[in-house]
């Protein structure tokens, strides 16, 4: 049923998709990064990924440590910069793997034009989700399905499914963690109405650096009824799939409609990256920079009226524990680090800091072992936490009032701190929301309908949260 509406929609979406990129050679005045817009050769035993500025678009290229190269996604109007660039850093255009998001024109509009005009070659892949020439219903997108299921242009079309994995080598994992599935119009099981939410999600990991990108993946459950489309929220499926990270490639241009707050908390990006050009959409909205802003550095290629400001974000990596996004460096979390450059501070990673307190455990439904609901806290730093002013929440600005932790209360490294209300969470599910004095969301869960005397918890092993309760309830002690 969704699956014509999207088809449909197609010459709408595109219209609202239609890119304002910057054409080869064109060079704005206004705030510019330097060495953001000289790309340097790839070093074999280095992890490159840069976010090639291309305008109100995406182009993302991945090169590993062996030397296998994948492009993520291809601007229209930007094949000209993407070759230049491409032979820059590998000094060839001889591509291992393309990979097409989704089918708008700000994404594979210039695929065409890259391997027909500008000497780039694929060698074993041209990824996409599949779909016959009526899949999108666009003149780009019938263009681009013509010249990838001909045989002699050699593109190798190659439909690909949640949970491949693409070979980059040995040192490193390409993981598809959601995608637009044809045959039940869903996407990590949400029915897709916009073929945003069909977006091939990717999470890249070398050594104990954690990547994500994923075209204009949508987080919001939205309807326009005036411009007859809308959004199905995806994020929030693939959050937990996905976990705590260093560098988000933030999905769709910063567009309001992603990003949205659940999927940050759970991603706590130290980096963000947003790839935009002039638009008269709104991007970056600034709530989306708002939610970014607190675990770490935003990058952005240019600004919304087409002026550059970081141009080209370059991410390499040499150990998968240290790694520079435009000459700065960073740690990863698991090493101590965070968002500040050299590591540490409130990018979700430093010892003993704000954003590294955790809710920990839920108990929703007391009825006879227990007689009250309780929240539990963690701090997993090596320092205390001034805790007076913070704030535990049923619904942000909305349900019951929320609890006020008092004046002088803190929490001390490796310990906890239990908040015991009476009929304040819903048994049938709600959310648990930690807020800074400031209002900050440090850190939210959501859980389902829950049974009696059970608790929802994060596993001890991996700092995720259990999928399932358990009646080993633990409050003020370690988890299961």
């Amino acid at each position: 049923m969704f699956r014509s509406l999207i088809r449909k929609a197609g010459f709408l979406a595109l219209a609202a998709a239609i890119t304002f990129g910057m054409s080869a050679g064109y060079a704005p005045s206004g705030e510019q990064t330097v060495s953001a817009a000289n790309p340097v050769a790839w070093q074999p035993g280095q992890l490159h990924i840069g976010s090639i500025d291309v305008g109100q678009g995406d182009a993302t290229l991945i090169v590993s440590p062996e030397g296998k190269s994948l492009l993520v996604d291809v601007n229209q109007s930007s094949a000209a910069k993407i070759a230049d660039y491409i032979q820059t850093v590998l000094g060839h255009k001889n591509l291992d793997y393309i990979l097409v998001t989704h089918y708008h024109a700000d994404h594979m509009g210039d695929y065409v034009n890259l391997l027909k005009n500008y000497g780039v070659t694929v060698k074993t892949a041209t990824y996409d989700r599949g779909g016959d020439r009526y899949e999108y219903n666009s003149t780009l997108y019938q263009t681009y399905y013509d010249y990838v299921t001909n045989a002699a242009n050699n593109a190798k079309r190659t439909r690909i499914y949640e949970n491949d994995l693409i070979n980059m080598g040995a040192s490193m994992s390409v993981k598809v963690v959601s995608i637009g599935d044809l045959d039940s119009d869903t996407a990590s099981g949400v029915t897709v109405i916009n073929e945003n939410d069909n977006s091939i999600a990717l999470k890249v990991k070398y050594g104990e650096l954690d990547y994500f990108v994923a075209g204009d993946l949508s987080g919001a459950n939205y309807w326009n009824s005036a411009g007859g489309y809308g959004y199905a929220d995806i994020e929030t499926s693939v959050a937990p799939k996905v976990g705590s990270i260093e560098v988000y490639r933030v999905d769709h241009h910063g567009s309001s409609h992603s990003s949205n707050q659940f999927f940050v908390d759970t991603l706590k990006p130290s980096v963000s990256i947003i790839s935009l050009g002039q638009n008269s959409y709104g991007h970056p909205a600034p709530e989306v920079v708002s939610r970014l802003t607190p675990y770490g550095k935003v990058y952005q290629t240019e600004n919304s009226d087409g002026t550059i400001k970081d141009g080209d974000v370059i991410l390499t990596s040499t150990d998968g524990v240290h790694y520079t996004v435009n000459g700065t460096t960073y740690t990863t979390k698991e090493s101590g680090g965070g968002s500040t450059p050299g590591g540490g501070d409130t990018g979700g990673g430093t010892p003993g800091t704000v954003a590294n307190i955790l809710i920990n455990e839920i108990l929703p439904a007391p009825s006879k072992k227990y007689t009250k609901e309780f929240v539990e806290l963690y701090n997993p730093g090596t320092t205390a936490v001034d805790l007076s002013g913070w704030k535990i929440d049923d619904i942000q600005n909305g349900g019951s009032a929320a609890y006020t932790i008092p004046a002088g209360t803190t929490i001390a490294a490796g310990g906890y701190y239990v908040y015991q209300p009476s009929s304040v969470f819903n048994n049938a599910g709600d959310d648990v929301v930690l807020l800074s004095p400031t209002g900050t969301v440090v850190d939210q869960k959501t859980y389902g309908s829950t049974g009696y005397d059970v608790s929802w918890y994060r596993v001890k092993a991996t700092g995720q949260w259990s999928s399932t309760t358990t009646s080993n309830v633990t409050m003020g002690t370690v988890n299961p």
